[in-house]
C-alpha cells in the first residue's frame, strides 16, 4: 500500500488514537493524542533527500502514549514505505522522552513527549526487504549478495581487444544478525561443534521490496560470532551456492 506522506503513514499505523496537527500548532486538539510532525533542515543529494524530523506528542496519558509510540518506533525503525509519487522512504526512530510536563491546554494539563527520527527518500530504489532461511524470516541488518564468475579471457584473430567467456560462477550471501536462540543460529552452533554436517544445505530466499524473490540452495562457508560485554552478540555468516 502506498501513502501520500509520512503523516498519512503514521496515522494509518497508529490509528484513531491520534490527531495529526499542523506543524505550527501548539495546542491539543479534541482531547485526542495530538502529534505535530516538525520537519527540520536536511540534505539533498543526487538521488535522495535526508530529512530529520521531530514528533511533538501532546497527551494527558503519558504511559499509554509512550508505549504506543515506542512500539511504533520498534516496529518501523529501519523500515520503508512507498509514497504515491513512487519515492521509497526509509525511516529511523529514537525512543520517546518527556520534553515538558503540566502544560495547560483547555481544561486539561498535558505532557509533551518528543520522538526524533529521520526520513531518507529516494526514487524507485529496490532494496532487500528480508531474508528467509528454510522458510523462516530472519532480521539481518547487513546483507551483501555477491555474484562472482571465473572468466577465460583470450584474444581471437587479429583484433586488439580480447574476448571473455564465463567458465563458471557462484553466488554468496554475507549476513550479520543478532545471535538468537532460533533454528538457524542453533544449526550454526551444531556445525561449529561438528554435530551437524558442514555440507548441510539451507534453502535461502532473498526477498526484494518489489516482491521479487531469488532462491538459492547454500552451505555455510564461514561464520564468526562476536561477543562483547555490554553489547548484543552478533554473528556474521557467509553462505555460498
Amino acid at each position: 500500500m502506498n501513502y501520500n506522506s509520512f503523516n498519512d503513514f503514521l496515522k494509518a499505523k497508529i490509528g484513531a488514537e491520534i490527531v495529526i496537527a499542523d506543524e505550527q500548532a501548539y495546542d491539543m486538539l479534541n482531547d485526542n493524542i495530538t502529534v505535530i510532525v516538525k520537519y527540520l533542515r536536511g540534505n539533498i543529494y543526487t538521488s535522495s533527500t535526508y530529512t530529520p524530523i521531530i514528533l511533538e506528542i501532546l497527551t494527558t496519558d503519558v504511559n499509554t502514549t509512550r508505549y504506543l509510540f515506542d512500539d511504533f518506533a520498534k516496529r518501523y525503525n529501519n523500515k520503508t514505505f512507498v509514497k504515491d509519487s513512487g519515492e521509497v522512504v526509509l525511516m529511523t526512530f529514537n525512543t520517546t522522552f518527556i520534553n515538558n510536563s503540566f502544560n495547560r491546554a483547555g481544561n486539561n494539563y498535558v505532557t509533551s513527549l518528543q520522538m526524533m527520527g529521520t526520513l531518507i527518500e529516494s526514487m524507485n530504489s529496490n532494496d532487500i526487504a528480508y531474508i528467509t532461511i528454510d522458510d523462516a524470516i530472519y532480521e539481518a541488518p547487513t546483507r551483501t549478495l555477491v555474484y562472482a564468475a571465473s572468466v577465460d579471457n583470450q584474444r581471437y584473430g587479429n583484433g586488439e581487444i580480447n574476448t571473455s567467456q564465463k567458465l563458471f560462477a557462484t553466488v554468496s550471501l554475507n549476513i550479520s544478525m543478532l545471535n538468537k536462540d532460533n533454528a538457524f543460529c542453533n544449526k550454526l552452533s551444531q556445525i561449529r561443534c561438528g554435530t551437524l554436517s558442514g555440507n548441510t544445505k539451507f534453502n535461502v530466499g532473498v526477498v526484494f521490496m518489489n516482491s521479487a524473490i531469488e532462491n538459492y540452495s547454500m552451505v555455510v562457508e564461514s561464520q564468526s560470532l562476536n561477543s562483547v560485554i555490554g553489547a548484543h552478540p552478533m554473528i556474521t555468516v557467509v553462505m555460498r551456492c
